[in-house]
């Protein structure tokens, strides 16, 4: 009889854990824009920090909080402040940096390095040398620390 309850007891289990439905979300390796649009995750927040010679913000890592796929706020890390709204245009939501890979032709830049995020897919680091030839606007992006909200 113990050995009858213990058969039905783990077939019960062992079904029981089978039909849970995983809710997490599985991300490929490297995201595609449709990939991420396909992923509905409109509220978010992440760490970036824009390379590049030019003025400030640059260089620093700025916290960024996007709701309904759009920034909603800016923190300076370094300085703990909020930047104004009209610095949101400087930095990329994932969505805008999946939209500006897409946009890159690799045989048209001297470079164009690139690494994903091993957990999520969206780019993590991208920098490009649209032309050795001219100094200065090589342009690059960091990103980590992503959490959906």
């Amino acid at each position: 009889m113990k050995r009858m309850f213990f058969y039905i007891s783990s077939f019960l289990l062992v079904f029981l854990i089978s039909s849970c439905k995983n809710e997490s979300i599985n991300f490929p390796e490297m995201l595609t824009h449709a990939q991420w649009q396909a992923f509905n995750i409109d509220n978010y927040e992440f760490e970036q920090r824009v390379v590049c010679f030019c003025a400030p913000p640059a260089g620093r890592f700025h916290k960024i909080t996007v709701e309904s796929g759009a920034i909603v706020e800016i923190i300076d890390l370094a300085e703990e402040r909020s930047l104004p709204s009209e610095n949101f245009s400087f930095f990329k939501t994932i969505s805008h940096l999946l939209e500006f890979v897409e946009s890159i032709n690799p045989d048209s830049v001297t470079i164009f390095n690139i690494e994903y995020d091993s957990n999520f897919g969206f780019p993590s680091s991208i920098y490009v040398d649209y032309d050795h030839r001219i100094a200065d606007e090589e342009i690059g992006y960091e990103t980590s620390n992503f959490k959906v909200n």
